[in-house]
């Protein structure tokens, strides 16, 4: 996350209250803060660890880094892109350590999939576990930008925060992933692309 003079970014009125009221030692707006943030910031991570106790982990690591660096930060910036950055480090950090980032299968939620009737379903959860297959033929910054945006429900300016990147790079790296997802699709389904 970029810093401003050395302090890190707030967003929301609504955050920048709390982290100032936190900062005087308010520890009920610092837990405030960890109840708005907690279930995106463990779903984030149980994503790309498909672990629950991985995730809480991470969570609590993040929340623990906020919780240390509330003295530098500065309310007029954003904290939901700092907390989610700090979320993607940890969740790559921790497969790393596992030996897992390579091959590990991102966890797609299929409860959507489940109300379209079962030859829909079928067809659906097929598509996804061959996108999940997919996953670890991608690059790094690929396959956390197709999660981001495809699975977690990120906007383009959204993951370009949190990456302090331009959004223009985000759609670049989006694009290369699906991409590269057709064309494994296209290798293992040929009659499906017969004449296009």
């Amino acid at each position: 996350m970029k810093q401003a003079n050395g302090r890190l970014k707030a967003g929301t009125s609504s955050d920048s209250k709390l982290i100032a009221r936190a900062i005087d030692g308010d520890m009920r707006s610092f837990e405030e803060i960890v109840n708005m943030y907690a279930a995106r910031i463990n779903s984030i991570a149980y994503r790309f660890t498909g672990s629950s106790e991985d995730a809480r982990d991470i969570a609590q690591e993040v929340f623990l880094r906020l919780y240390k660096a509330l003295k530098i930060f500065d309310p007029q910036f954003k904290l939901s892109t700092w907390l989610y950055r700090i979320t993607l480090n940890q969740s790559i950090d921790c497969l790393r350590k596992r030996g897992r980032w390579r091959s590990r299968e991102v966890n797609v939620n299929t409860a959507e999939v489940k109300s379209a009737g079962p030859d829909v379903e079928t067809e659906q959860k097929q598509r996804i576990d061959f996108i999940r297959g997919c996953l670890p033929d991608l690059s790094e910054h690929q396959r956390v930008v197709l999660v981001l945006r495809d699975f977690e429900g990120f906007t383009t300016d959204e993951i370009a925060e949190i990456f302090g990147s331009k959004p223009g790079t985000i759609r670049v790296h989006l694009a290369r992933a699906r991409i590269k997802i057709k064309q494994l699709l296209k290798a293992k389904y040929p009659d499906l692309f017969e004449g296009k």
